[in-house]
C-alpha cells in the first residue's frame, strides 16, 4: 500500500435544516503536480476520530492504478461452471437426486 498523499483543507458545513456540505480548498499547484492525462483523483474521507465539528473529513490523492499485465481475464464462478454444464445430464442427476428411496420411505396409510 502506498502512502496517502493529503491535499488541500476540508471544512464541513452544517444548515439548521440538518443538511451538511463539504468546502474543499485546492492549491492550483498541487493539481497540476499530481494530474494524469489532465485528471485528478481525489479522495474525500470522514475522519476516524470525528469531533463533529468542522474539520471532521480529509482529503488524498487517489494513487490507485489497475493492473495491466494480466493476460486473460480471470473467470468468474458462473463461467466455471458454464464451461461443464450438460442440461440433460444435470436434469437428469437432479431427478436421481430427488428420487424417493423406497428402502427408506416411509408410508402412511
Amino acid at each position: 500500500m502506498t502512502e496517502k498523499i493529503f491535499i488541500g483543507n476540508t471544512k464541513t458545513h452544517t444548515f439548521q435544516d440538518g443538511g451538511r456540505l463539504i468546502k474543499l480548498g485546492l492549491p492550483l499547484e498541487d493539481l497540476t503536480k499530481y494530474a494524469k492525462n489532465g485528471w485528478v483523483n481525489l479522495i474525500v474521507a470522514k475522519k476516524k476520530e470525528a469531533k463533529g465539528d468542522e474539520k471532521d473529513f480529509y482529503a488524498y490523492i487517489d494513487t490507485f492504478e489497475p493492473k495491466t499485465q494480466q493476460t486473460e481475464a480471470p473467470k468468474s464462478p458462473a463461467d466455471s461452471m458454464r464451461e461443464g454444464y450438460n442440461p440433460e445430464k444435470a436434469r437428469i442427476e437432479d431427478e436421481e437426486e430427488h428420487a424417493p428411496n423406497i428402502d427408506t420411505m416411509n408410508i402412511h396409510l
